[in-house]
């Protein structure tokens, strides 16, 4: 079975860094990139082709929600999940 990729973006090291431990527990789950915000999240999803792409919703240069209405553009199977604190 394929594993599930996902491209993980989140400004706060930490809460990245805990997300990530959470989906790297399941073995049908595999983060294959992170990113700090959603312009970077959306460079590294063109190149990398997630099946998920993980977005807190506040984040520097591009909101999470800025680059979820994006990424259609460069990855068309690609969806997006938003994370918020609020």
């Amino acid at each position: 079975m394929e594993k599930i990729n996902i491209v993980l973006a989140d400004d706060h090291v930490l809460v990245r860094n805990g997300i990530k431990a959470m989906l790297d527990s399941d073995h049908d789950i595999q983060v294959i990139g992170e990113a700090g915000n959603g312009a970077e999240a959306l460079e590294i999803a063109k190149r990398l082709k997630p099946h998920i792409l993980v977005l807190d919703i506040r984040m520097p240069q591009m909101t999470g929600l800025e680059a979820a209405a994006q990424v259609s553009q460069y990855s068309a199977t690609t969806k997006a999940v938003i994370l918020s604190m609020h």
